[in-house]
Formats: structure tokens, sequence, C-alpha cells
């Protein structure tokens, strides 16, 4: 059992390898087969919408243990932490599909120049986390979420305007290079987070939790986003949807980015709290 000591308050942590093995394996199992359910949502016709309602109660259900206690209701700390990665990973990696493909469809690029919209984001994510390994402590975790949110959710609006009012084609790709920004300074700061509010006895399964939750954010959105564009194929809003659940997304993550607090004290050498973690906007 690890305690750690916040301002005010006392949390405690169940160390999560006392846990079965074979429980955790099984529910992980659980959550890949919904993941996969809800990839293949589209293949069933009729059913479709049953699949992933049925899929998405699964993972609900299967992913809480393998998650920190609290994350799906946003509990200050660390659950904050890993929900966040969740909501922000939908939000990029669902909809970053569609910018290459809007390029090619809509606007005639080949599929080289299509992923130049992809390129100016992927150079901006690394300036953007630059600039958070520099100045990260400095601005402090409450100024990234809001920046970074607001970087993401801008992305996706430009790119929903320009398929929508159909914008020159560089309006998607500059607009779409916020959203690099955005996830360069949000990214790594939430690894370094979760690495901070662990301890060596749960670090293995606090980082597991993370990956987890980026995956199963990721595929949920990808699967949800697909739903949606298919419906919307035989329309003009099939593109500006996809982008406008990407921009939910990003202004959802500022609710848990919010409550992420901030870790005074982690350990010098494997990122686990050695002394009183103090919490604070």
């Amino acid at each position: 059992m690890v305690y750690l000591r916040l301002r005010g308050l006392t949390l405690r942590i169940d160390d999560p390898g006392h846990a079965p093995v074979a429980r955790r394996l099984a529910l992980a199992s659980v959550v890949a087969a919904g993941a996969l359910a809800l990839s293949l949502a589209g293949e069933a016709g009729a059913w479709t919408g049953v699949v992933v309602v049925v899929a998405l109660i699964a993972i609900a259900l299967a992913i809480r243990p393998l998650l920190p206690p609290g994350t799906l209701r946003a509990r200050r700390g660390l659950p904050s932490v890993v929900l966040m990665r969740a909501l922000i990973a939908g939000a990029l990696f669902g909809a970053e599909i569609y910018v290459p493909y809007l390029l090619i469809d809509e606007y005639g690029f080949s599929a080289t120049a299509a992923g130049f919209g992809l390129t100016a984001a992927a150079l901006l994510w690394a300036a953007g986390a630059e600039v958070q390994g520099r100045f990260g402590d400095r601005l402090g975790n409450a100024r990234i979420t809001l920046i970074g949110a607001s970087l993401l959710a801008a992305a996706a609006l430009v790119a929903a305007a320009t398929a929508a009012w159909h914008l020159p084609a560089w309006t998607i790709i500059a607009g779409w290079s916020l959203a690099g920004a955005g996830m360069g300074l949000m990214y790594p700061r939430l690894t370094v987070l979760t690495l901070a509010y662990s301890t060596p006895q749960n670090q293995g399964f606090n980082s597991s939790a993370l990956s987890i939750s980026d995956s199963i954010g990721a595929a949920a959105s990808i699967a949800v986003m697909g739903l949606t564009f298919v419906a919307l194929k035989a329309t003009d809003a099939s593109f500006p949807a996809v982008f406008l659940i990407a921009a939910a997304l990003a202004v959802l993550a500022v609710v848990p980015g919010l409550r992420m607090g901030r870790v005074a004290e982690a350990g010098p050498a494997d990122g686990a709290v050695t002394g009183p973690a103090t919490v604070a906007d």
C-alpha cells in the first residue's frame, strides 16, 4: 500500500502488483476485443449501432481496473492525467486520418503532396515539445492544458471550416499544424507527470495505464469518426462532422487537464515520488 500526502489531503494508492495477473490479462483481452469490434462495426450492416454500443460498454467496464481509480470520473491527480491522454489522442489520431483524405478527395492532391498537412503538424509537434521541455515547469500544467487544448481545438475547427466552405487547401495545411504544436506541449508533459505521480511499486502499472488510455482513446475515436463519416458520406457534412468531433474532444480534455495538479517533488533517478507530493494549480 502506498500513501501520497497532498496539501491537506492523503491519497491511498493500492499496489496493482497484488492484483491477479490472470484477471488483468482477461480484462485486457476484453478491452482489445472491444476495440477490434469498434473498428469492424461498419461491416455489421443493420447491426452496426448495436455493435458500437455493446463494444463501448464492454470497454468501459473492462478498462476500469486497468486504470488508476477515478480515471473515468476525472479524479484530481494521476487519474486526470490518464484521462486527458485518452481525449487528446482521440482528437488528434482520429481526425488526422481525414486531413490527407480531404486534400486528395476534394482538392486533387497526390498522396505525397497530401502528406504536407501532416508534415507541418509533425514539425510543430517537435517545436512544441521543445518549448514544453524548456519552459514547462514555468508555464505550469493549467496553462499548458489551456494553450495545448486550444491549439488542438482550433486546428480541428479550421479543418471543419475548410471542408464546409471549400476554403483554399493551404488553410487546412496551416491550420492542422496548430494541432501538432498543441500535442507537442501536452503529450510529453503527460508522460512526465505519470512518472512523477508514480512510486517504484506502481510505476509499471501507471505507465501501462497511460498507454492503454492512449490506445483506446484513439481506437474509439477512429471508430466513431469512421462510422459518422460513412453515415454522412452522401452529404457535404461528412468531413466537417469528423473534425467537429475532434474539436469537441479537445475542449472536453480541458476538464481533466485542469485537474492534473502539479507534482512538486519527484525522484531524481526514476521519476518516483520520494517525498511529500504537493498538488497545486
